[in-house]
C-alpha cells in the first residue's frame, strides 16, 4: 500500500471507532524528538488513561538490539499500555 493510502485509512479510523462507541481522535506528533518521548508526553497532556499502539514494526529481536519506538514506551511508560504487534 502506498503512503497515500495509509493516510486515507488513517483519517478514517476515529470515524470507525467511533461506529463502536469508541471516543476518538487523530493527532499526528511533531517531527523532531524521538518518536516514543513524544508519544508518552503527548498522552501525558491529554490525560488519558491508556495507550494503545501497534508493536514491533521491525520485530521484537531487531528492536531488543537496537532500540525503538515499541521499547522505548514499555520502558518509560507511567500509564497501561495495550500493544498489537
Amino acid at each position: 500500500m502506498d503512503r497515500a493510502g495509509v493516510g486515507a485509512c488513517e483519517d478514517r479510523l476515529p470515524r470507525l471507532l467511533g461506529v463502536v462507541g469508541v471516543h476518538a481522535s487523530l493527532l499526528r506528533l511533531a517531527k523532531g524528538e524521538p518518536v516514543g518521548q513524544a508519544l508518552l508526553e503527548t498522552v501525558r497532556e491529554l490525560g488519558a488513561n491508556l495507550l494503545v499502539m501497534g508493536a514491533y514494526a521491525h520485530g521484537p529481536w531487531r528492536e531488543a538490539l537496537l532500540g525503538g519506538v515499541t521499547r522505548d514506551v514499555l520502558m518509560q511508560a507511567t500509564l497501561p499500555v495495550l500493544l498489537q504487534g
